[in-house]
C-alpha cells in the first residue's frame, strides 16, 4: 500500500502542489533532530548515539551540499536557525527533483521528521535501520530506560518502519540516478 500511495501522489498530486512541497521539506531544517546534540554531561547515551549517527550525516551533507549546517549544542530545545545559504541550496535542489524523486523524499521526512537523514538514505548513504534510529534516538532510548509501551511504542515503530522501507525502496527503484 505505500508504494500505491507514492505512485499516485507523483501522478495526481505533485505537479500541483510542488511549491508547498518543496516549502514544508524546507521547514524540517527547523527542527531537524540531526541538528540537535545531547548534552555529554546530563546524557552521555544519547551523546554517544548523536555522535555514532548524527555527526557522520552532518558532515555527509556539508561535503554533499557545500553548505553549513548549525547545530543546537548541550540539550538546548532551541532551534538553530540555518543560513539562507544553506536554505537556498537546499531549495534549488528540491526544485530540480522530479516529481516522483519529491514524492519519495517527502514521503521519508514525514516519517523521520528531518530532511537530512531522508537526503541521506535516497543517496544510499545510510541504512534504513540507522535512519530510523537516528530519527528516533531520543525515543528509543527513553523507551529504554522507561520501558515499551505494548501496541503503542511497538506498532509505531513497525509502522514507521514499512512507510520508510517502502519510501526507500521506491526512490531506489526509479530508474535513474539520483
Amino acid at each position: 500500500m505505500p508504494l500505491m500511495t507514492l505512485c499516485t501522489t507523483s501522478i495526481d498530486r505533485l505537479s500541483e502542489t510542488r511549491q508547498i512541497v518543496v516549502g514544508g521539506l524546507l521547514k524540517y531544517l527547523e527542527t531537524d533532530t540531526i541538528c540537535f546534540e545531547a548534552d555529554k554531561k546530563k546524557d552521555p547515551e544519547l551523546y554517544k548515539a548523536h555522535q555514532r549517527l548524527h555527526v557522520p550525516l552532518r558532515d555527509w551533507f556539508s561535503n554533499t551540499f557545500h553548505v553549513g549546517l548549525k547545530v543546537t549544542p548541550n540539550g538546548s530545545l532551541f532551534s538553530p536557525q540555518q543560513s539562507y545559504e544553506t536554505i537556498n541550496v537546499l531549495r534549488w535542489y528540491l526544485h530540480g527533483l522530479d516529481d516522483w524523486q519529491l514524492a519519495g523524499l517527502d514521503a521519508m521526512a514525514a516519517m523521520t521528521k528531518s530532511l537530512i537523514v531522508p537526503l541521506a538514505s535516497m543517496r544510499g548513504k545510510t541504512t534504513i535501520d540507522d535512519a530510523i534510529f537516528a530519527s528516533r534516538a531520543e525515543e528509543v532510548i527513553q523507551e529504554q530506560r522507561c520501558g515499551r509501551i505494548n501496541a503503542g511504542h511497538d506498532l509505531e515503530e513497525i509502522d514507521i518502519k514499512v512507510k520508510y522501507s517502502a519510501a526507500v525502496y521506491f526512490m531506489h527503484s526509479l530508474p535513474y540516478k539520483i
